[in-house]
């Protein structure tokens, strides 16, 4: 099959996907062959999918948050993310990283390439970890909001 042909795929969606597809303006779909096209064939179907955005509510109810590094959101309702923790986790991958490129630079052959390969292994877990936990808190922010048909405000939470 070359670039210009035309696949036909039959689409078998979940009841999910099905109302997802039904209430979208616009579908398009691209279909791509990954790893070894000769040895081995694997076929996968992108589609994306645009929809309208939901209507707004009308409120006047509002949810203020401030960020900070000590606390990492606090919100007019009272709830509180502590930086606490993910202070903790900077300081132990700062010691981590600190130990390995000090082993790095010195010692055998061996532990030089080890301590590279950790090194490499590690590089972006911390990223990630912040990534996810601020994920998590605008999740659970965004979920209050929705829960009490609120608006969100983000800034400084005196003038609320």
């Amino acid at each position: 099959m070359t670039s210009g042909d035309t696949l036909v795929v039959k689409l078998q969606p979940t009841p999910e996907q099905k109302q997802l597809l039904d209430n979208t303006a616009q579908a398009f779909a691209d279909a791509c062959n990954y790893i070894n096209k000769t040895v081995n064939p694997n076929w996968y179907v992108h589609i994306q999918l645009k929809s309208d955005a939901p209507k707004p509510i009308k409120s006047d109810k509002v949810i203020g948050v401030d960020f900070g590094r000590r606390d990492i959101a606090v919100t007019s309702t009272n709830k509180s993310w502590s930086g606490k923790e993910i202070q903790e986790k900077r300081d132990k991958f700062n010691r981590v990283r600190a130990s390995l490129q000090q082993k790095a630079s010195q010692g055998t052959r061996s532990t030089r390439r080890r301590c590279r390969q950790i090194l490499k292994r590690l590089s972006g877990k911390e990223r990630r970890y912040q990534a996810w936990l601020n994920h998590n808190i605008s999740k659970a922010i965004i979920n209050e909001a929705k829960q009490t048909q609120s608006f969100v405000s983000i800034g400084i939470l005196a003038r609320i």
